[in-house]
């Protein structure tokens, strides 16, 4: 939709895509990701984090599980809030997408649910970071699970 306004949108996601195939788990990959996105752009209106790690529980899940999940659910939101900082237009916006799975759990999901508690203290902390003019975190309900990892920004 930003496109058919007209918007120019760089898209980092595991999944195949037009602009950028990476993992946001990893911090290279971020780095490398926001270096293309300033030599292609040169700034930046708007960071919209809307990454779905892979959900694990207390019991099937390990602590790697766990730590991949907070990985690309709140450590590259931030890294890339920070690392993107220099290149924000006056007055852009960060955007965190999230659910409301912060305020309930079904089993075997805590993962799921501690990434979207963190989405919400990521934004007033992005808010806080960057002086933007608008900072959130979108609460999108009982929307079937999303399998990719996915931040965007245009």
């Amino acid at each position: 939709e930003f496109e058919k306004s007209g918007a120019k949108v760089a898209v980092i996601d595991i999944k195949e895509n037009e602009y950028f195939v990476d993992n946001i788990a990893d911090k290279n990959t971020l780095e490398v990701f926001v270096n293309k996105v300033i030599d292609d752009f040169g700034k930046v209106d708007f960071l919209i984090n809307n990454a779905a790690p892979k959900a694990c529980g207390i019991k099937s899940g390990n602590c790697e599980d766990f730590e991949y999940a907070l990985k690309v659910g709140v450590t590259a939101p931030f890294y890339l809030a920070k690392l993107l900082l220099p290149y924000f237009y006056d007055g852009a916006s960060i955007v965190n997408i999230s659910s409301s799975r912060d305020r309930m759990s079904q089993p075997e999901t805590e993962s799921y649910t501690t990434l979207y508690i963190q989405y919400i203290n990521a934004a007033f902390l992005a808010d806080r970071l960057t002086n933007t003019d608008y900072c959130d975190s979108i609460d999108y309900g009982n929307s079937p699970r999303r399998d990719s990892c996915e931040s965007k920004a245009f």
